[in-house]
């Protein structure tokens, strides 16, 4: 299946639209739009913003690895 998505570059694209618009409505309804979250989160008051990122990059850490174990995926990492 990733094989096939990663040969078509306009499924692609209509498959990170979904995703971001999924994302972008998850940031909506965990209230990282608002204005109080986004001034607390600059004067270090509110941590919302921080924590609704590092559930993303938790989220999105198990998903590659889960991907890259089942061998649906292959990272090829470039040198440092």
């Amino acid at each position: 299946m990733l094989k096939t998505l990663h040969e078509k570059k306009g499924i692609q694209l209509v498959f990170g639209l979904l995703i971001g618009i999924m994302f972008g409505f998850l940031l909506q309804k965990g209230g990282a739009t608002k204005y109080d979250v986004i001034i607390g989160q600059l004067l270090l008051a509110n941590f919302t913003v921080v924590k609704i990122m590092l559930s993303a990059m938790v989220v999105g850490n198990i998903g590659v690895h889960f991907f890259q174990n089942m061998g649906m995926a292959q990272l090829y990492p470039k040198p440092g």
